[in-house]
């Protein structure tokens, strides 16, 4: 998941309890830019069991910082899968909510034959996408 600043954490909350209500065992890792989390925050996103991840911190292959003045910082979706400990990926933005485990992704036939599933936000594709 990403997110970090005021305006994600509160949706990373809410989607880490339902995954979990949802009865998901899979693991997650929340990627923010450096300093954008206090020690509370780590805290939180633990005991819902998730593991914080700063661009910043040691060892990481893709090193992410906010550029100034910018809105949305979507550069760092790729950098948190390419920078991510996990060999399978789910990635899952902030305003995403889970209606069931998404563990049942992986053993799709779009996933199996392709090794990877993306779906637009449904408001950026064609207008004939956008309801009536």
């Amino acid at each position: 998941m990403l997110g970090g600043n005021s305006g994600t954490l509160s949706l990373i909350h809410v989607t880490l309890r339902m995954l979990r209500e949802l009865g998901s065992t899979l693991p997650v890792e929340v990627w923010h830019l450096p300093g954008e989390l206090t020690a509370k925050d780590e805290k939180t996103l633990r005991d819902l069991g998730a593991t914080p991840r700063s661009f910043g911190e040691r060892g990481v292959i893709v090193p992410m910082k906010e550029v100034k003045g910018r809105q949305k910082n979507f550069q760092i979706k790729v950098a948190a899968w390419v920078n991510s400990g996990f060999e399978e990926i789910i990635g899952l933005d902030s305003d995403v909510l889970p209606v069931r485990d998404p563990e049942y992704l992986f053993e799709t036939e779009e996933y199996r034959k392709y090794g990877l599933i993306f779906w637009p936000d449904w408001w950026k594709t064609h207008r004939s996408a956008t309801p009536s």
